[in-house]
């Protein structure tokens, strides 16, 4: 992975160290940001966009959202935080629960 960060550097100026979602397992994200031109996304976006969440929370007064282990990571890119997010955004509350059983 070093030699695959410093080719890239080398062939077209960037430092993948600066670029954020390409670390760790981000060898796929920085080769489509790079070899396509693509843009990298956290995937509760991709996700949220795909199904037109926002225009499902037209008329809508409460979300209420779960996760099977709410920790420190919630809060960057999983799916409470992108849902919640969205909310805030159209003024929605938002309640976090864990194990709701409806």
């Amino acid at each position: 992975m070093i030699n695959y960060k410093n080719m890239i550097q080398k062939q077209f100026g960037i430092d993948m160290d600066t670029v954020p979602g390409t670390g760790a397992a981000g060898g796929l994200g920085a080769a489509l940001m790079i070899f396509l031109k693509d843009q990298l996304q956290p995937g509760v976006e991709t996700v949220l966009d795909l199904i037109g969440f926002d225009q499902k929370l037209e008329g809508v007064d409460m979300v209420i959202t779960g996760e099977g282990q709410t920790d420190w990571k919630s809060a960057f890119g999983k799916v409470v935080q992108g849902v919640g997010t969205h909310c805030k955004n159209h003024g929605i509350e938002i309640t976090e629960k864990s194990n709701l059983l409806i």
